[in-house]
């Protein structure tokens, strides 16, 4: 055959759908979500899958001692699982219901052999250990689909293949010598097609693999393989001299014992023509295989009676195994409760049942549900102390067993609540069941004995109670985990930090948004699985190196630092690295980073601020100081002017006459006279004093008389002109570096002559050994007024600091007696009077700077 087989199946029409309702069971089955209710619906969407699962369930294959009414108490009993499973077979039986067999291809025989896969498949699953048994019931099932596939679309063909291969030639070999393809191969593409589970399609899909292939397979690929060789070998007629061979090979690829298999023949022949009949298929069963007797031991020897009360117990409790696989699927309490009564419906034939639990602090017993009571929704209003000894109740929980009332009230006497329970379960007679696990008291079920009441179930029923308990107790711990768990999720979630997780190679696991905004990742990628040194941009070594402390278990802060965003932003980052360990077993990192970058510019503003305004202080102390100096100078400066100008006063007459009278003398003496010479000294000296005199005249009279605007850069040029050459003898130097504009100022031209040429004095007697003399002219803008800055800088000896702070004050001298000290004292009423400033500027050894500020014109 040419062309692509399976584009040919697809356009031929016998290719089936799975069909819509099976599909979103399936589908729905893969939530942790779903719940029992929501699988009931949809099963109940389709009145005739509806019909089957419930035929099927009542069947004696599963043999309840109840009728089941509802897919609900189906999926309680049987489990979620076995009853998708039945679903699916049932949708697989109807898809392929119209095949018939027309030759060698017999389509009962495919379902005999099938049925027998299923079971041996669910049979060996459990004995191993497999997880999932119903799974490996439908990998079983469709196992050999893909034959089936094949007759529907190339019947004649497919009827040459199986007479080739019912000649001895290989099936699969003869399969692909026709179609291109294999049956096996042909079967799990189908099931991929259907969306199911894809180990499922694989153990389709690989079944017919050579076994050293399939001894490195995942289990279920090992337990279809072999389910398929051994119900070969168990059920075809002249098979019984290989099964040796073929239980060999089970025990040892799945360590199933030899004897497991050997019992396995006899139920599997029972439960198939039981399953086949259930479902309402038309199977062809082959010759059993010759084998010889199977001894079971004493069961031979027991009563046809014995037999079937075994036999019921058995099926009692796998029926309770599947209601307690179903009880630990349960989405929560509520839904767990529901399977709970279920069971004891069905199971154990309660008409009705009452669920009291503990309260939080373990002193009375609260209604939490009711079933087939007068009232089932009164149970809620129901309310037993636990503090009185001698109570049904209380002797149920302290003894840990059940307890029977008509037993227990032959001692004891009836209370009002006691007969109050027993009229709501509407029963004289009633148990109560402890539910007791690991030694924590849950509750209790009070239940209607009744006459149906089978006391040999009594062990069945302690059974469920301590899974009844230990499943309150988990949905206890998930509901509490729940919380917890939504609570720390809120918190990482919301959290101001980035919370960061690693593994131990610096792998990131988890993380919140403010990691990702810190970081700058963008909100469409994740973080999970960077490694943190591409985050942070550093070397391997270098975080190996900053985890070592982590690797010890200890928890470390990271101080603040300065961190380059991808769009080129600095941020201040800082925060603490935690280990996070697992009984003492460290499974990795946890980094809190918190962005405090508003916080360190906070700080560093408030910091520069801190020291501006120290600066400012200091300023202003420095000016209030300068001020308070001002003042005092100034006052100083009043009180000496009077001073001086009352010692003038006082000074120049007697000085005038002693002067006149030096001078009558003079003239009386002669020329030759000795004496004269002594009396011109003597007048030379009542002239010094006339001088000084003089001086504190003008010191006491610095108002200005005769303004004029005037450009100092030429009283400056023309100073210059007439001093310079008399100082360069003395070795001297005056530089001239004036102000390109004119510097205009309103000034008396003499008094600020005067100013300038004892600046210019003072400035060479503090150069004995020559130097240089620098007049410099600004024009500068001070507290919103527009002045001209004169600066006199020399190179010379400088002015000590004690000495700078009284320069300006009158009679005030370093120079010795020979200097009256009123130089300074006079310029600086001069500049003062002129609405000016002056201030000085020195460092020993280095020079000194005067600078005159005056108003500009």
């Amino acid at each position: 055959m040419t062309g692509d087989i399976y584009s040919q199946i697809k356009s031929s029409g016998y290719l089936p759908p799975l069909p819509q309702v099976v599909a979103e069971l399936m589908q729905a089955t893969l939530s942790d979500k779903t719940s029992i209710s929501d699988i009931a619906k949809i099963i109940q969407r389709d009145p005739s899958l509806t019909g089957y699962v419930l035929k099927v369930v009542n069947s004696p294959f599963y043999g309840l001692s109840r009728k089941v009414t509802t897919p609900s108490q189906a999926i309680v009993i049987l489990g979620l699982r076995a009853v998708q499973n039945i679903s699916l077979t049932a949708s697989v039986f109807q898809t392929f219901h119209g095949v018939k067999t027309k030759g060698a291809f017999s389509v009962e025989r495919f379902w005999w052999h099938s049925l027998a896969g299923a079971l041996t498949n669910k049979h060996l699953s459990e004995e191993v250990g497999y997880d999932n048994s119903e799974e490996a019931f439908v990998a079983g099932l469709l196992h050999d689909i893909g034959k089936l596939v094949l007759y529907m679309n190339f019947s004649s063909d497919y009827e040459i293949v199986v007479r080739k291969h019912e000649q001895g030639g290989n099936l699969i070999i003869t399969e692909e010598s026709f179609f291109g393809t294999n049956h096996a191969d042909l079967g799990g593409w189908l099931l991929d097609s259907w969306n199911l589970q894809p180990f499922l399609a694989n153990a389709v899909r690989y079944h017919h693999q050579p076994l050293k292939i399939i001894v490195t397979a995942l289990p279920l690929v090992k337990i279809t393989y072999l389910a398929n060789v051994l119900s070969h070998a168990l059920f075809e007629t002249g098979a019984e001299a290989g099964l040796g061979k073929e239980a060999e090979l089970v025990s040892k690829l799945l360590g199933v014992p030899l004897d497991y298999i050997d019992k396995l023949s006899e139920k599997l022949a029972k439960d198939i023509g039981e399953l086949a009949e259930c479902m309402g298929i038309a199977v062809e069963t082959p010759g059993l295989s010759l084998l010889p007797a199977i001894s079971y031991g004493q069961l031979d020897d027991l009563s046809e009676k014995k037999q079937k009360e075994i036999c019921a117990t058995i099926k009692d409790v796998s029926l309770l195994l599947g209601m307690l696989r179903a009880l630990l699927e349960a989405r929560d309490r509520e839904e767990a409760i529901d399977i709970i009564f279920e069971a004891l419906s069905i199971l154990f034939s309660f008409a009705s049942a009452l669920l009291m639990l503990v309260d939080n602090n373990g002193h009375k017993l609260v209604g939490k549900r009711a079933f087939g009571a007068k009232q089932d929704d009164l149970a809620e209003k129901i309310t037993i102390q636990l503090d009185k000894d001698g109570s049904i109740w209380q002797e149920a929980l302290t003894s840990k067993c059940i307890t029977h009332s008509r037993e227990f009230f032959r001692d004891h006497s009836y209370t009002i609540i006691d007969e109050q329970i027993g009229n709501f379960l509407k029963a004289k007679d009633f148990i109560v069941v402890p539910l007791v696990h690991a030694g924590e008291i849950f509750g209790v079920l009070a239940l209607c004995a009744g006459k149906s009441w089978d006391e040999s179930q009594e062990s069945l029923l302690q059974v469920l109670a301590v899974h009844v308990a230990g499943a309150l107790k988990t949905h206890n711990l998930r509901e509490r985990l729940f919380e917890a768990d939504r609570l720390n999720k809120t918190i990482v979630y919301h959290a101001p930090i980035g919370l960061i997780f690693l593994d131990k190679d610096g792998r990131i696991t988890r993380f919140n948004p403010m990691a990702k905004k810190v970081f700058e990742i963008p909100a469409a990628r994740s973080m999970t699985g960077l490694n943190i040194c591409d985050v942070f941009d550093v070397q391997a070594d270098v975080l190996k190196e900053r985890f070592a402390p982590l690797l010890c278990g200890r928890y470390q802060e990271i101080p603040p630092f300065e961190y380059r965003a991808p769009s080129g932003k600095i941020y201040w980052l800082c925060g603490k690295e935690v280990p996070l360990e697992d009984r003492d077993y460290l499974k990795g990192f946890l980094i809190l980073m918190e962005d405090v970058t508003e916080r360190i510019r906070a700080e560093e503003t408030m910091q520069n601020y801190a020291a501006s305004l120290e600066e400012q202080v200091k300023a202003k102390t420095r000016a209030l100081e300068e001020s308070q100096a001002q003042l005092l100078r100034a006052a100083r400066l009043a009180a000496t002017g009077r001073l001086a100008r009352r010692v003038a006063h006082e000074v120049n007459n007697p000085l005038g006459i002693i002067r006149n009278y030096l001078q009558i003398m003079s003239l009386k003496m002669p020329e030759d006279d000795p004496k004269k010479e002594s009396m011109r000294i003597i007048d030379e000296e009542i002239s010094r004093i006339a001088s000084i005199i003089q001086q504190l005249v003008d010191f006491s009279r610095a108002e200005m008389v005769n303004l004029q605007r005037l450009d100092i850069n030429n009283l400056l040029q023309d100073l210059v002109k007439i001093m310079r050459e008399s100082y360069q003898e003395h070795g001297i130097t005056m530089i001239l570096d004036l102000s390109e504009s004119p510097a205009y100022a309103n000034v008396d031209t003499d008094k600020i002559k005067q100013v300038f040429i004892n600046l210019i004095k003072n400035a060479v007697e503090a150069m004995p050994d020559g130097g240089e003399i620098r007049l410099t002219t600004r024009l500068r803008e001070k507290d919103g007024k527009n002045l001209v800055a004169i600066e006199v800088v020399d190179t010379g000896v400088g002015i000590p600091e004690d000495v700078k702070k009284h320069i300006f004050e009158p009679f005030y001298s370093s120079k010795g007696l020979s200097n009256s000290g009123l130089g300074l004292s006079v310029s600086y009423g001069i500049i003062k009077a002129l609405g000016g400033d002056i201030a000085v500027e020195s460092a020993v050894g280095k020079g000194t700077t005067l600078t005159v500020f005056l108003p500009a014109d």
